[in-house]
C-alpha cells in the first residue's frame, strides 16, 4: 500500500511528526511518499526514517523546491 504525505507549506517539527505517524500506521513492505517544501525537514526525513528502521529508496526535488521523499516500510 501506498501512503502519501503532503507537508507542503509545513516547517519543522510537522513534516517529521507526520513522516513517523504515517509509518506507524503503515505495514511492512508499504511505501510511504511525503511531498513538502521546507529545506531542513528534508535533511531530516531521511534521518527519522532511518532512526524507525525504514530505508529512503528515492529523493528528489523538482524546480518549483517541491521534494518528494519515497520510504520503503520495514519492521
Amino acid at each position: 500500500m501506498k501512503i502519501e504525505v503532503d507537508v507542503i507549506g509545513k516547517s519543522c517539527p510537522h513534516p517529521l511528526i507526520h513522516m513517523r505517524k504515517a509509518i506507524m500506521k503503515a505495514s511492512e513492505g508499504d511505501t510511504v511518499i511525503i511531498k513538502g517544501d521546507h529545506e531542513q525537514s528534508r535533511d531530516e526525513i531521511p534521518w527519522g526514517a532511518a532512526s524507525m528502521g525504514c530505508k529512503v529508496e528515492k529523493d528528489t526535488i523538482d524546480d518549483a523546491g517541491i521534494w518528494t521523499i519515497i520510504i520503503a516500510v520495514t519492521k
